[in-house]
């Protein structure tokens, strides 16, 4: 990369078919992710905030710089997975398949605000000190908050998808369940670890959101001529609202998760190889579930994970000539 330099990637895997119904299969790879042009190059803002000055203990304006930083480095992950493919002969068109993984992410590219830098650099983070710039009267006169190649993320988890196939009247029925569960979601901004896996918590200075352990998505299309119905589960599941509350800070630590249902229909009025067109109706959250109440992330609840706006119901024409 022209902006930091050479990194090495590399990727070992194997795959053991012990049988048709049999596979077993394993990688072990380092994966690595360049900056983004806005995380790098991204053009300078300036605010005004009042922080906490331990130096001379005072609290009074200054200038904070926001921009992209040009020294960022990519970031490195250590990943591994293993798992088994399931055909078995006495279930034909069907498959299952389990997958653990293991991904240990270092460097990862964190934004910290102002206020947090100036704290960090008189505590334990002397590295974040070069961004704050003094005045000759000892004053702080401006701080720059720019990303920094500060955070680690350890995560590990399982995958298991099970898909099925078969006849039925005039049509055929595709039945596909997608679950995943993690075990573990480790966050390390550099002063604090943190543990997201089984909460919804959305820390302000964390790209990850909430982490239920469970989540599952379930699909049933039945396609028959120009008709296809389907039929669609999507379950996220609960947990607490943060791990590191207890029940004296919060009369309710955790919730149970959600289960939104979704309809589709859509009816081919024309196939004819390049020319199609396609009759087509939907609804989403059809039991207009509520999202539960988190109160993290600046909001009632965690949008990222819960439907926050209910039944929603969509119909159309899709054309292609």
């Amino acid at each position: 990369y022209s902006t930091s330099g050479t990194v090495t990637t590399w990727k070992v895997g194997g795959t053991w078919e012990v049988n048709d119904d049999l596979r077993f299969r394993a990688t072990r790879s380092r994966d690595i992710r360049a900056p983004s042009m806005a995380e790098l190059f991204s053009g300078a803002t300036t605010a005004q905030f009042s922080p906490f000055d331990p130096v001379i203990n005072q609290s009074y304006s200054v200038q904070t710089l926001t921009r992209g930083n040009g020294s960022l480095q990519p970031e490195k992950a250590d990943t591994l997975t293993a798992g088994v493919v399931l055909s078995p002969a006495f279930v034909p068109n069907l498959r299952v398949s389990i997958d653990y993984y293991d991904i240990e992410l270092k460097d990862a590219i964190l934004a910290l605000s102002a206020s947090s830098i100036v704290d960090r650099c008189y505590r334990d983070q002397p590295q974040l000190c070069g961004l704050i710039t003094r005045g000759a009267d000892g004053r702080i006169a401006r701080v720059e908050s720019s990303p920094q190649n500060l955070q680690s993320v350890h995560t590990r988890g399982v995958d298991v998808e099970v898909a099925y196939r078969m006849p039925v009247a005039s049509g055929d029925l595709s039945l596909r369940a997608l679950v995943t569960y993690v075990g573990k979601m480790k966050l390390d901004d550099g002063r604090t670890v943190t543990e997201l896996a089984g909460s919804t918590d959305q820390p302000t200075i964390a790209s990850l959101g909430g982490t239920p352990h469970w989540r599952a998505n379930a699909n049933a299309t039945y396609k028959a001529g120009p008709t296809t119905l389907s039929l669609t589960g999507r379950y996220v599941g609960g947990g607490n609202i943060n791990n590191a509350f207890t029940y004296k800070d919060l009369d309710v630590l955790e919730h149970s998760g959600r289960l939104y249902v979704d309809m589709s229909a859509q009816y081919a009025i024309i196939d004819d190889g390049d020319r199609n067109v396609s009759l087509f109706a939907g609804v989403s959250n059809l039991f207009d579930n509520d999202p539960p109440i988190t109160g993290t992330g600046g909001f009632a609840t965690v949008r990222s994970l819960y439907d926050v706006v209910g039944r929603t119901y969509t119909a159309g024409v899709r054309f292609r000539y």
